[in-house]
């Protein structure tokens, strides 16, 4: 049983993946969110990345796409721990060897290795599911501790902890 359970998530925009515009869409999106939130230049740079590789893969293989941006909140025995989230989901054919790829060791040709592994080592996690009708890729940071814990009024935004409110809702 995980110590971790779900105590809420509050989806900040759902966009479509449908062009490379909408890849650095995407990746510009990733950013400005990361920022509002309270991340570090550095770590927004890494998350606008990881984000950019994943949506690029989903686009290049499947066609088009969605990404989701959340922010999470989960309790674990010690404390309560808010994540920033995407997801990105295509229906496209799945990636095949997924076991090789994350373990570093696929041959292949393309470039869907090296995003993934590059995701993986710039997030806090990155959890795959593929299969024949699609993928799905959750890509987790966890919010600078710098971030309260209190809320906008007018959006699931924290607030900085001076009081200005980290927010896309104004």
């Amino acid at each position: 049983m995980s110590l971790d359970a779900p105590y809420g998530s509050a989806r900040l925009v759902l966009m479509p993946l449908q062009s490379e515009q909408d890849v650095v869409l995407c990746r510009n999106r990733a950013r400005i969110i990361a920022a509002a939130l309270g991340f570090d230049r550095q770590q927004q740079v890494r998350i606008a990345t990881a984000v950019s590789e994943i949506a690029r893969n989903a686009f290049r293989y499947a066609g088009s796409a969605t990404a989701e941006f959340l922010l999470t909140s989960n309790r674990t025995s010690t404390r309560r721990k808010q994540s920033f989230v995407t997801v990105v989901h295509d229906q496209g054919p799945g990636i095949p060897d997924l076991p090789s790829i994350l373990a570093g060791t696929h041959q292949g040709v393309t470039g869907v290795a090296m995003g993934i592994l590059s995701a993986k080592r710039l997030m806090d996690s990155v959890h795959i599911e593929t299969g024949a009708s699609g993928t799905t890729v959750r890509l987790d940071q966890e919010l600078p501790r710098i971030v309260s814990r209190r809320k906008c009024s007018s959006c699931p935004l924290p607030l900085c902890n001076y009081g200005r409110v980290l927010s896309l809702c104004r």
